[in-house]
């Protein structure tokens, strides 16, 4: 996963695969399934990176590995309960920080405050406020890294992956992944409206994550979790989200540029962007304006609403996607 060799190599290009296929023969992906549902925060965060690494493209051999690892030793309640555990920590700070931060004395104020007490400030996603790098929220902490491996079990439509991120009927205890992925947009709704003023990348970064996540868990179609979705609050708070992150002049690349070169042209061009492993571009790189994250974001949004229209199969009828 250096960089040489994501420049040269792309994600889901035939080295890589070929790389990550050869390693899971090795049997890393069940070792570092093994480690995910390590106590140490340290090490649980390293075996995150590793299977991030194997299973990018996404890589369908590693996604059956890491399912059938659950039937050789893995303890599925124990790494399903690791994920949920982490997402609701995540839930638990933000609600927190949210609340402490209505005594601030503005908006803007309120907003920094907030990130900072979850240890992930302005465009950073290392630990500036004490705490450790993983237990941050920014790229390299443990939430979003959690969030990054699940999509990526999930994509390509990987049907046995989707069955398992509402319940799991073979373990002695059940954990609904797909509800703590909406409780965590949820929680970061008004705060990443409250944050329309500022230049926090990281938040939108976490919350286009989120929304990707839960778009892998529904695809295909998958109609169970889609209608499970569907019968909770999402729809509204994705209106909420869509009429509150709306574009601002001030804060657009093009005007900065235009102001700082005297109105004699901008140096932006969008290939200037920080490409990522990702599916796009680096939200938190530097060169992207705050209007930039709101149009990935609101991309990611329309996505997530596209794939629950996949389950409508007669176009006289798009009412069958709210029955």
């Amino acid at each position: 996963q250096s960089s040489p060799l994501k420049k040269m190599h792309g994600a889901g290009s035939r080295t890589v695969e070929w790389l990550q296929t050869k390693f899971d023969s090795l049997g890393c992906t069940t070792m570092a399934m093994r480690l995910s549902c390590h106590s140490n925060k340290k090490v649980h965060a390293e075996a995150l990176r590793l299977l991030l690494a194997l299973v990018q493209g996404p890589n369908t051999t590693v996604q059956k590995s890491a399912l059938a690892s659950f039937s050789v030793g893995v303890k599925a309640d124990l790494w399903f309960g690791t994920c949920s555990e982490v997402l609701r920590a995540a839930i638990g700070k933000l609600h927190k920080a949210h609340k402490q931060s209505k005594a601030s004395k503005s908006a803007r104020d309120r907003a920094e405050d907030a990130w900072q007490e979850v240890g992930c400030q302005s465009g950073l996603d290392t630990a500036e406020s004490g705490n450790e790098e993983e237990e941050t929220l920014g790229a390299r902490g443990r939430v979003m890294m959690t969030l990054r491996l699940l999509e990526l079990l999930c994509k390509k439509q990987s049907v046995a992956w989707q069955d398992v991120m509402m319940r799991q009927t073979s373990s002695t205890a059940s954990y609904d992944l797909l509800r703590h992925c909406l409780d965590l947009l949820e929680t970061l709704q008004p705060m990443l409206q409250s944050t329309q003023w500022s230049r926090n990348k990281a938040m939108f970064s976490l919350a286009m994550q989120t929304v990707n996540t839960i778009t892998a868990m529904i695809e295909g179609p998958h109609e169970g979790n889609q209608k499970a979705l569907l019968s909770t609050t999402f729809l509204s708070t994705v209106n909420r989200l869509i009429s509150g992150v709306v574009y601002v002049a001030e804060q657009s690349l093009v005007s900065q540029n235009l102001k700082h070169n005297g109105g004699k042209g901008a140096a932006f061009e969008p290939s200037d962007h920080d490409m990522s492993g990702h599916d796009g571009p680096d939200p938190t790189g530097c060169k992207a304006s705050m209007n930039d994250l709101r149009c990935w974001f609101r991309r990611a949004v329309l996505r997530c609403i596209c794939s629950l229209l996949e389950v409508v199969k007669d176009r006289q009828e798009p009412m069958q996607v709210v029955k």
